[in-house]
């Protein structure tokens, strides 16, 4: 589940920032890190992805949730109308994001991230960082263990309210 991903730094973490030379230059004219508006992104999938990973379990979901108790009012009319208020929210909504790596030397992050391994990968203290008004996640990639985690999240919700 999403809340087993939370990370608690402790005192001899450190997190690693992947940049380009000018955003390098930046962060040390500024002594400030930029977050980015998650709508603003590179990849402009980046932004639709937990909605997508949303979607599909909620497919899953109706189609098994004839079949177990637990699943009762899970169904497609509950999640339309979960659809009908989280779809206008995502052109309102404005999360910020940054990402940071546990390791300092990762060939992939310096390709994606710090101009083509022409940039930087800089050490912040990741105890400073959870002092942040911020959620420090761990990145799941395996897109199963993402569905799944939404499944597991919907099919525990407490409660079913109707949305009107």
């Amino acid at each position: 589940m999403l809340i087993t991903r939370h990370f608690h730094p402790s005192a001899n973490d450190v997190l690693y920032h992947y940049c380009s030379s000018s955003s390098f230059q930046a962060i040390l004219e500024s002594g400030k890190i930029r977050f980015s508006d998650i709508n603003m992104l590179n990849d402009n999938a980046e932004m639709h992805w937990g909605y997508s990973v949303f979607e599909e379990a909620a497919g899953k979901l109706i189609k098994i949730a004839e079949k177990r108790e637990t699943l009762k009012g899970l169904d497609k009319i509950f999640f339309d109308k979960v659809d009908a208020v989280i779809a206008p929210l995502q052109r309102r909504l404005h999360p910020f994001v940054a990402c940071f790596s546990r390791e300092p030397d990762l060939l992939g992050q310096w390709r994606a991230y710090a101009d083509d391994a022409r940039g930087y990968s800089i050490g912040f203290d990741a105890s400073a960082l959870a002092y942040m008004p911020v959620s420090l996640l761990a990145v799941e990639y395996d897109r199963e263990k993402q569905v799944q985690e939404m499944i597991d999240a919907l099919e525990h919700f407490p409660f079913r309210l109707p949305i009107s």
